[in-house]
């Protein structure tokens, strides 16, 4: 079935069409469900311009609530993050005009903090970083594992 699954989708004929690049903070959002990892969903929302993770632990219960598409308007989680994101996008607008701090970036070999994601407990723990995968994302070992 997969392999039907690929003949027909090289075969069809639409054009590619790539997402414009966000001209703002949090005028256009990813958002999907992760998961199970270490016996939880997770609710991903990503920034499309700054490529910033927002997630919430879910619990099964709360996934049966999104059952139309009008989902901002039952989930608590996601109209939440639009709310902070609403808050964000005023609080960066004022501060950009006082500061022009750079960046934190990190080098190979650096010694930071990271969520564990595998307790359930989503602990801080000292990690070292291994690559960089995007701007503002790390590839980190952490204890013995990455």
């Amino acid at each position: 079935m997969d392999r039907e699954i690929e003949e027909t989708v090289q075969a069809a004929q639409a054009p590619v069409h790539p997402w414009e690049f966000p001209a703002k903070p949090w005028n256009r959002l990813h958002i999907d469900f992760a998961g199970p990892l270490h016996g939880f969903h997770w609710l991903v929302i990503v920034n499309a311009k700054t490529k910033w993770p927002e997630k919430y632990c879910t619990c099964y219960h709360w996934l049966y609530s999104c059952q139309s598409a009008n989902w901002a308007s039952s989930s608590p989680s996601i109209r939440r993050s639009f709310y902070q994101a609403r808050e964000k996008r005023r609080k960066v607008s004022r501060e950009t005009s006082k500061s022009r701090k750079k960046i934190k970036s990190f080098h190979t070999r650096d010694t930071v903090w990271a969520h564990d994601y595998r307790s359930q407990h989503c602990k801080w723990a000292a990690g070292t970083i291994l690559y960089r995968i995007a701007p503002l994302t790390y590839q980190v070992r952490v204890g013995d594992a990455t």
